[in-house]
């Protein structure tokens, strides 16, 4: 076996519990500030895109991370809808995914399994632009979680050294994307996390009260 045959399964170690850190913060916290579950929710269909692909090419260690990564992210975008009913309109979400989705039915509808690749290279660009907007257009997204993106990044990396390993443009272009919205969000909860530490420092705290008196 080649070197970068292993891609795959080492992405899938990042894929399989990628989602989790995000679950497990939500879960503990309540706290969706910077989250959309629009991001979610493409990532699930994208995903099933990706396994019709991968069964049309071969690409059989994949198949695995990318069901798990469905079942999660579609517990993800649950989480996350149940956390907003009432508090933000849910149909820009709606339109949004069955659109894509009907993108990519037709792709496949048109010119078979293999032809939803066409679609896909930019399918990382369409689910992450929901997520980075809800990012940088929230005063302090503290609902993100740096582990869930961290393991994105890594598992972006992978696919991007493999696409470009087998002159797979589709793959390429996921792992380009993948990298660059994955290193924007982690920059975004740092900074987050920064101003939260600076804002809550006993210092901060002693001068805040001093000028309250």
């Amino acid at each position: 076996m080649y070197l970068i045959d292993a891609l795959p399964l080492v992405a899938a170690c990042f894929a399989l519990p990628q989602f989790l850190p995000q679950l497990g913060r939500i879960r503990r916290t309540n706290d969706i500030a910077g989250l959309t579950p629009a991001w979610p929710a493409l990532t699930s269909l994208n995903n099933a895109a990706w396994i019709v692909y991968f069964v049309s090419v071969g690409y059989w260690s994949a198949l695995v991370p990318n069901v798990v990564v469905v079942v999660t992210s579609g517990l993800l975008a649950r989480a996350i809808v149940a956390r907003r009913l009432g508090r933000a309109p849910l149909f820009p979400t709606v339109v949004l995914v069955g659109g894509w989705g009907a993108v990519l039915a037709s792709a496949v509808a048109i010119g078979g399994a293999s032809a939803v690749s066409v679609p896909l290279t930019i399918a990382f660009f369409v689910q992450a632009i929901p997520s980075l907007w809800a990012a940088y257009t929230t005063h302090r997204p503290t609902g993100i979680s740096r582990g869930t993106w961290g393991f994105v990044l890594f598992e972006m990396s992978c696919w991007l050294g493999f696409g470009i390993g087998r002159g797979d443009a589709a793959l390429t272009v996921l792992g380009t994307s993948g990298v660059t919205a994955a290193a924007l969000m982690l920059a975004r909860a740092h900074q987050t996390a920064r101003v939260h530490t600076h804002d809550t420092h006993p210092a901060r705290l002693r001068v805040d009260r001093t000028l309250a008196t």
